[in-house]
C-alpha cells in the first residue's frame, strides 16, 4: 500500500532520518510540515462499502432530466436512484451514463467497472477521474447497465447500481411486421405458382383444342373440273368457332357444297356443325 496526505500523512515529503521506534513499537517519521506515529499493527484496510449511483443520463450528448419529453417520448420517468428502466428507441444512437461512489474521504483514489451485460463481455475499469460510460450504434433489445466502485483503500463495494436500458425496434423489425411480411410474401409465391399452373393447363387446352379443330377442317383444296377452288381461314382467336368444309353431293364427285360458319358467341354449335359435316 502506498499512503498520501489524503490518508492524513503531514505531507508527501518526510525529513532523512527523522523516524524512530518506541520500546512499544510506535513508529515516528518527521516532515515538512510535523510528524505521523502509528504502530505497523493498527494498519488496516477500511470496511466501508460505499454505494454507487447513477448521477446522470445522456442521450447524444445531452442530459435527460426525469420527465423530460425528447422527441415526443420519455426516455426517463423517474429520478435515476429509483427508476428500473429506460425505454429507448433505435435511432438513439449515442447514450452515457455518469456515476459517483458515495464515499467523501478520499474520493480520488476509488476505482469503478462498469458493464452493459447484452453488450460488453466482460468488466470495463476506469477511474475517479473518468466516470463516465457511453455506448454507441447498439441493436434493438433487452440491456442492463451495472456499475461498482471501490473505497478509499481499494476494497471493492457490493453495492452496486444498475439499471435496465430498452431499445425498441424499427416497424419493420418488430415480429408482427415480419410476420405479415413472410405471409405477402407466401401468398404471393402461391398465386404465382397458381397463375403458372393455370397457364400452362390453358396453353395445353389451347393447342389441343387447335389440334382438334384442324383436324376437321378440310387437309386439302378439293379438284373439280374446270374449276381452281382454294380456302384459308384466319379465326379471331387460337381457337374458334367459324369453320368452313367442302361436301360433294354426288358420287361422280361433280357438284360440290361449300359450308362457311360464323358463329360468334356459339361454340358449341359451330363445333358440333363442323364435326357432321366433317362425318358427311
Amino acid at each position: 500500500r502506498t499512503y498520501d496526505w489524503r490518508d492524513g500523512l503531514q505531507a508527501d515529503e518526510f525529513n532523512g532520518g527523522s523516524f524512530h521506534l518506541t520500546d512499544a513499537g510506535e513508529l515516528f517519521f518527521g516532515g515538512i510540515d510535523g510528524f505521523n506515529s502509528f504502530f505497523a499493527g493498527d494498519l488496516e484496510d477500511s470496511p466501508f462499502e460505499p454505494p454507487v449511483v447513477l448521477t446522470d443520463f445522456r442521450l447524444s450528448g445531452d442530459s435527460v432530466r426525469p420527465g423530460e419529453r425528447v422527441d415526443g417520448r420519455v426516455p426517463l420517468r423517474r429520478g435515476l436512484t429509483r427508476a428500473k428502466e429506460i425505454r429507448l428507441r433505435h435511432d438513439d444512437r449515442v447514450l452515457s451514463f455518469r456515476f459517483a461512489s458515495l464515499d467523501f474521504a478520499n474520493p480520488g483514489r476509488i476505482r469503478y467497472a462498469f458493464q452493459l451485460v447484452g453488450f460488453d463481455k466482460q468488466w470495463r475499469h476506469t477511474d475517479a477521474s473518468d466516470r463516465l460510460a457511453s455506448y454507441t450504434n447498439l441493436s434493438p433489445g433487452s440491456y442492463r447497465f451495472r456499475v461498482r466502485g471501490t473505497n478509499r483503500d481499494g476494497v471493492w463495494s457490493t453495492r452496486e447500481a444498475s439499471i435496465r436500458v430498452s431499445i425498441a425496434p424499427p416497424i419493420w423489425g418488430t415480429w408482427w411486421f415480419r410476420g405479415l411480411a413472410a405471409a405477402a410474401t407466401t401468398g404471393i409465391a402461391l398465386h404465382a405458382y397458381r397463375r403458372r399452373d393455370h397457364n400452362i393447363r390453358l396453353e395445353t387446352e389451347l393447342d389441343a383444342a387447335r389440334e382438334a379443330q384442324l383436324s376437321i377442317w378440310p387437309q386439302g383444296d378439293p379438284h373439280l373440273p374446270g374449276f381452281e377452288i382454294a380456302a384459308a381461314s384466319r379465326p379471331a382467336s387460337e381457337v374458334g368457332g367459324d369453320f368452313f368444309d367442302f361436301i360433294f353431293l354426288d358420287d361422280e364427285r361433280r357438284r360440290l357444297c361449300i359450308a362457311v360458319g360464323d358463329v360468334a358467341g356459339k361454340a358449341m354449335k359451330a363445333a358440333m356443325t363442323a364435326v357432321m359435316s366433317d362425318g358427311m
